[in-house]
């Protein structure tokens, strides 16, 4: 007696293995596009950090303004120097009514005293050169306007090998002795000249009393 398979037995076996396969590569096609988007866009972000450096090759970290209505205020972070030469920073430029200026704190007669930085400050290569309350920072002065919490300001740094990096700094509102300045009556004084003499810019003293900034 011969044996009789139906078409309809024969067909269902083959139809399932079929489905499954065509499943499998379908999950397989998509995993493999969505792994290549995800290396298209790992590379972009990679590319963009790499314009990044290389159009600025310092950078500026954690940046933030103290906000203010007085007529002075500074700028901290931490410059970052990406690049495998020295680079100074020679400059500061920001988008609102104020002179920058790069300053540095030294100790004068017993005090620390405020003045602006001869020669730009020089970050080592693949080195960072910190901005803060009592050391080197961005001084702006003869401000304008006020500038508030929350407000951002855009900060153009000019280095020595001729590149330049533009970052957005934050405001912020401190109080109490973080961040505190006590200058008196400049009137007929050159800022950038001038010794800030018991003005406390963090833990130091430069200049006299009643001036908050």
């Amino acid at each position: 007696m011969g044996h009789h398979i139906s078409f309809r037995s024969a067909i269902l076996p083959f139809s399932v293995a079929a489905a499954l396969s065509l499943t499998a590569c379908g999950a397989q096609d998509a995993q493999q596009s969505a792994d290549n988007s995800a290396t298209t866009s790992a590379e972009a972000g990679a590319e963009a950090g790499a314009d990044q450096v290389a159009d600025g090759g310092v950078t500026l970290d954690g940046a933030w303004v103290k906000a203010t209505d007085e007529d002075m205020t500074a700028i901290f972070g931490t410059l970052s120097n990406h690049s495998d030469a020295d680079v100074t920073l020679e400059s500061a430029e920001v988008d609102v009514d104020a002179d920058a200026e790069l300053h540095e704190v030294v100790q004068e007669a017993g005090s620390s005293v405020m003045q602006e930085v001869d020669g730009g400050l020089e970050i080592p290569a693949g080195g960072e050169l910190n901005l803060e309350p009592g050391g080197y920072h961005i001084m702006l002065v003869e401000l304008g306007e006020p500038i508030t919490p929350g407000q951002d300001l855009e900060l153009t740094l000019r280095f020595s090998d001729g590149s330049e990096t533009v970052t957005t700094v934050p405001a912020r509102a401190f109080e109490g002795a973080q961040e505190e300045y006590h200058a008196g009556d400049d009137e007929g004084m050159d800022h950038g000249d001038m010794d800030h003499e018991n003005m406390d810019h963090g833990d130091m003293d430069h200049g006299s009393e009643g001036h908050d900034h």
